[in-house]
């Protein structure tokens, strides 16, 4: 039986290892309680392990058990490790997984506790409405939305766009400019293609979007945000909410408690704000600020800033012309690149490392913003044990 699973980065599920092309054996299956899980709209991998922190992969169960989840999860005593397929993969699939749930149809609109909903053509529509209804719309201009507790929709062509709304909808587009979009509890939104945009509002909705601009912004308690591509732009606001942003200019935002955001690419932002919300920045010229109360900013690449403001947090750069800044309060400033600089208010820290003749660190250096022997708001480095001010 063909699935999809979700892992953390390093092909774990609830701490166990995996390895691509492993069988593994359980000898009971309890669903949420024993065995090995996946599921079966690729989709619904996304409601365990968000995009932009996750890997996923095509998996073969066997010895399933007949229990049922509220989605699509299945528990079984045997599975074996597929392809690893990626996030756009999960967005492909999921648009095929809905599909093959409707009928085929040129416009249809359902209606009912299972009603399905299919249109295929240059502006076929399709719209689903019931408990579990589905809706699907392939063709230039195709349009599908799906309304109910756990209704899905998917748009494939040109221009098509998805929307579900309902407990646990899951919306994904494909094509050159296709949107999706999901509300309720934990919907789900992925559009892939060239300018796919994809948004998921609820308690536990997610967004992602691969393509070279798609954006990707959700909004709830652990909503998640991740958008591929030369631009794309990953936005996420609740308590727990994550944005993930890889290409080579994205930019991720994370608001809410302890939202974390993180950029990659060659001059990829990341900000996040909220009580210890964290912003990682990675990529040639890529800056990360972090605002709350224990937030924490990094920034790794040849010439990234990295800025902790609110209370008590830490802003670190380790690029060889990286810098940092503490513009808070009871917050530091460390910057360990070869030619690194840092700054930050009265009363702050900030730590400098200097570098000997072979490039090896000779020792960091640390000191306290007091005003007199370390001024505001003024660039430093160290040379030969003290610290320099920097003309920028």
């Amino acid at each position: 039986m063909k699935l999809y699973k979700g892992f953390t980065k390093d092909l774990k599920c609830l701490d166990f290892q995996y390895e691509i092309g492993k069988e593994y054996h359980e000898e009971t299956a309890d669903l949420c309680r024993a065995g090995f899980h996946a599921c079966e709209n690729p989709l619904d991998t996304l409601r365990y392990y968000a995009p932009g922190s996750s890997r996923y992969c095509e998996v073969e169960l066997d010895e399933v058990s007949d229990q049922r989840d509220s989605d699509t999860k299945r528990a079984a005593k045997k599975i074996k490790i597929g392809a690893e397929i990626g996030l756009k993969g999960v967005i492909g699939a999921g648009v095929k997984f809905i599909f093959e749930k409707c009928e085929d149809a040129t416009e249809e609109r359902a209606s009912g506790e299972r009603g399905n909903a299919a249109a295929s053509g240059w502006s076929g529509n399709a719209a689903a409405s019931g408990e579990s209804g589905n809706a699907a719309a392939s063709g230039e201009r195709g349009n599908a939305a799906a309304s109910g507790w756990s209704g899905n929709a998917a748009a494939s062509g040109e221009s098509g766009n998805a929307a579900a709304s309902g407990e646990r909808g899951n919306a994904a587009a494909s094509g050159w400019s296709g949107n999706a979009a999901a509300s309720g509890e934990s919907g789900n939104a992925a559009a892939s293609g060239e300018r796919g945009n994809a948004a998921a509002s609820g308690w536990s909705g997610n967004a992602a979007a691969s393509g070279e601009r798609g954006n990707a912004a959700a909004s709830g308690w652990r909503g998640n945000a991740a958008a591929s591509g030369e631009s794309g732009n990953a936005a996420a606001s609740g308590e727990r909410g994550n944005a993930a942003a890889s290409g080579w200019s994205g930019n991720a935002a994370a608001s809410g408690e302890r939202g974390n955001a993180a950029a990659s690419g060659e001059r990829g932002n990341a900000a996040a704000s909220g009580w210890r919300g964290n912003a990682a920045a990675s990529g040639w010229s890529g800056n990360a600020a972090a605002s709350g109360e224990r937030g924490n900013a990094a920034a790794s690449g040849w010439s990234g800033n990295a800025a902790a403001s609110g209370e008590r947090g830490c802003a670190v750069s380790s690029g060889k012309y990286g810098s940092a800044e503490a513009n808070g309060k009871q917050c530091i400033a460390v910057a360990f690149g070869e030619q690194g600089r840092a700054r930050g208010k009265i009363g702050n820290w900030i730590v400098v490392a200097e570098y000997g003749s072979d490039r090896e660190i000779i020792e960091p250096k640390i000191a306290v913003v007091d005003g007199e022997n370390i001024k505001q708001d003024t660039w430093y480095t160290v040379k030969n044990g003290e610290f320099v001010e920097v003309k920028v």
